[in-house]
């Protein structure tokens, strides 16, 4: 994957999707979320709330957390999952694909469900991402 003349990342279609190395990388290669995040202690926190996500190798401070819509489970309830509020949501192929505002922050990050997932706008939702990647912002 080439960046303004520059090699960002060497590999496999499949092993640049999977592993993406830079943010660069994640977004070129398809759909992505991102929400700025903290790590620490190798775990990523929304405003000093920890999150189930690990962060193998990325630096205390600042990140940015990249989510893809089709990685992202909707959950009645769990611990430490990302809140929040379904603000829309349209037909896309065999799923339906919803913007959700991410609580505090308001953020918006996409997810997918199956197309006969009862969704309605304003309902609340807790997301737990079946995989992730996180950068540090240092």
């Amino acid at each position: 994957v080439m960046n303004q003349s520059l090699i960002e990342q060497v590999g496999t279609p499949d092993e640049v999707y999977d592993n993406p190395a830079s943010p660069f990388v994640f977004e070129f290669i398809g759909e992505s979320s991102k929400i700025a995040v903290t790590v620490q202690n190798g775990l990523v926190q929304l405003d000093d709330r920890p999150l189930t996500i690990p962060a193998p190798g990325v630096a205390d401070g600042p990140a940015v957390l990249y989510l893809r819509p089709h990685d992202i489970d909707i959950v009645e309830s769990a611990p430490n999952a990302l809140a929040g509020i379904v603000r829309s949501f349209r037909r896309h192929g065999a799923t339906r694909r919803l913007e959700i505002e991410v609580a505090p922050r308001g953020e918006i990050i996409e997810a997918d469900v199956g197309a006969g997932e009862p969704i309605a706008t304003g309902r609340r939702v807790n997301l737990v991402p079946r995989k992730a990647s996180v950068f540090s912002l240092k």
